[in-house]
């Protein structure tokens, strides 16, 4: 019996998810150059009032999917897990799976090894993905931190925005993270 077939099969699957995952990583890849070459960029408007009962008090209100949408977002601190080096990336964009349908709001995210993502809403001041859940299936190293984030994601974390920084919190957990688009 000939393993030639299972082989080619392998190839092209290992080729197809390292293009996605490539693609994630393009998107979400940080600026170059220093960050005063940067042109600054105003915080987002809400037509939410200001949070005062939030983690960080009055300065961080609510997000709203009208504030987030269009904006890349890295971890700068994580608690709660470990994450040995990697990052957290979100990305929140409109998208449509076909020309005829509706754009929605989109999140993408990725912890280190796969590329994920779904629609998402806000609530309450609550983040959550919402609907048909999207992922890359590349062979991750030991500590994976991808269902982590995803059923952090699907059960929904409280989201605060202040200028550029977003804080995303449930229970322990605690992600701390800064615009870079």
């Amino acid at each position: 019996m000939s393993h030639a077939p299972m082989k080619t099969h392998r190839r092209t699957t290992l080729f197809v998810l390292t293009a996605a995952l490539g693609l994630l990583v393009a998107l979400v890849a940080l600026p170059t150059g220093p960050a005063s070459a940067q042109a600054p960029v105003p915080a987002p408007v809400s037509a939410q009032p200001a949070n005062k009962s939030g983690l960080f008090g009055s300065l961080f209100r609510a997000a709203s999917v009208e504030d987030l949408l269009g904006h890349k977002f890295v971890s700068t601190k994580v608690k709660g897990r470990k994450m040995a080096g990697k990052k957290v990336h979100l990305e929140f964009f409109l998208h449509s799976p076909t020309p005829d349908k509706p754009e929605k709001p989109t999140l993408a995210a990725g912890a280190g090894c796969n590329a994920m993502g779904a629609t998402f809403v806000t609530k309450n001041g609550r983040l959550r993905w919402k609907g048909r859940f999207m992922s890359t299936a590349m062979g991750c190293p030991k500590h994976n931190h991808d269902a982590w984030l995803r059923r952090l994601l699907k059960r929904g974390m409280n989201a605060e925005l202040s200028g550029k920084r977003l804080v995303l919190t449930r229970g322990k957990t605690r992600i701390a993270l800064r615009q870079v688009k």
